[in-house]
């Protein structure tokens, strides 16, 4: 059953700093508002039962003018994150792409054109929906560690979003692994699905600086040596404000996270945000993940059902376990998480839509 539409209210003044982020089950998207009603929107995800992105809906929701939105990020292709994104593309013309640059190189385009559904339908695992955004535009814009977004100077002082991955370690290692699944002369048609390239070499982490404060946001970056280990252990990305607030990498998970990206990249005690991953038997954060966030974060909030519980009553779900196992919820619902503070404000304002909810150990959570 489709939920009722959520009512957001107003458009944050121009003095006011936002973040947001959608989830359902599964998928995910961000929209921030820098101020002066300058907007980057990150991701892509469209809800059950819509036909546009979600951050889209939300803009158009409040009142944003589409030539408000400066930059649109592809964080990385995995199709929970781009689900829209070629929609999202075409709707903000204005905008600036940008996109890993991983796939600036000629054998990754070619990897992308291969696995783009284009030629085989049913393919693509994300790819279909980047290339299809590269190939609308005229100009798109490929990102690495250092390469700055946008720099707001409508404030005092300037708000300024910068990159902090993919490293160039991740860039060769990308290209290496994607090598064996470029179509040659002789091989005109992909064989099999888009491949699952682990762990992930591409994804693009932002970081905000807004002057007193800043935000993290991890899209699905991993820790590996060319992933969370060397950007914490990158001077430049050590040197910047610390983030109050962090979009959680990779839904939370124990893959996702980072000790010294805690330590080093963000204040004792952060503000954390997430999205679920529902899907099978795969989900995400797991009990052990909240747990971790918990003791790490002041507090973390949840776009979706954070329990991996079936919500039905206990005499019930007995019945069931008795006839079959690893009983889940099919979907946990959709929700957003928005966070806002004016510019000389010390907090930020937190409030939650749709089945978003704050995130609590597991003990709490079943009393």
């Amino acid at each position: 059953m489709r939920q009722s539409p959520i009512d957001y209210g107003r458009a944050p003044a121009a003095d006011e700093f936002e973040i947001i982020i959608f989830g359902p089950g599964y998928g995910e998207a961000i929209a921030v508002h820098l101020g002066a009603a300058r907007w980057i929107l990150v991701d892509s995800c469209v809800a059950a039962g819509a036909s546009a992105p979600v951050s889209a809906d939300y803009l158009k929701h409040i009142g944003v003018p589409a030539e408000c939105v400066q930059a649109v990020v592809a964080s990385h292709w995995h199709d929970d994150h781009v689900r829209g994104m070629s929609q999202l593309a075409a709707m903000f013309p204005a905008a600036k792409f940008y996109f890993p640059a991983v796939f600036a190189d000629n054998e990754a385009r070619a990897f992308l054109s291969a696995y783009s559904g284009e030629a085989c339908s049913g393919l693509s695992r994300g790819t279909g929906e980047l290339y299809r955004s590269l190939m609308s535009r005229e100009m798109s814009i490929a990102v690495k560690s250092r390469v700055e977004i946008i720099e707001n100077r409508a404030l005092e002082p300037a708000v300024r979003v910068v990159a902090f991955s993919p490293t160039d370690a991740a860039f060769f290692q990308f290209l290496a692994r994607i090598f064996e699944y470029v179509p040659r002369v002789n091989q005109s048609l992909p064989i099999g699905h888009a491949p699952a390239i682990s762990p992930n070499l591409s994804s693009i982490v932002l970081h905000v600086d807004l002057g007193s404060d800043a935000l993290l946001l991890g899209a699905d970056l991993e820790r590996h040596e060319a992933g969370w280990d060397a950007v914490v252990a990158d001077a430049w990305c050590r040197g910047k404000v610390q983030a109050g607030l962090i979009k959680l990498a990779h839904h939370g998970s124990a893959s996702g996270d980072h000790p010294d990206m805690w330590g080093n990249l963000a204040v004792e005690k952060p503000l954390a945000l997430l999205s679920p991953f529902n899907n099978g038997r795969h989900r995400l954060p797991t009990s052990t993940d909240v747990t971790r966030i918990l003791t790490r974060a002041s507090k973390a909030f949840i776009t979706s059902r954070s329990s991996n519980k079936a919500q039905i009553p206990a005499d019930q779900l007995k019945r069931l376990q008795d006839m079959c196992t690893n009983i889940a919820p099919v979907n946990a619902g959709f929700g957003a998480v928005r966070v806002r503070r004016r510019v000389n404000a010390d907090e930020w304002r937190v409030e939650t839509f749709g089945s978003a909810e704050e995130l609590r150990t597991p003990s709490r959570r079943a009393a």
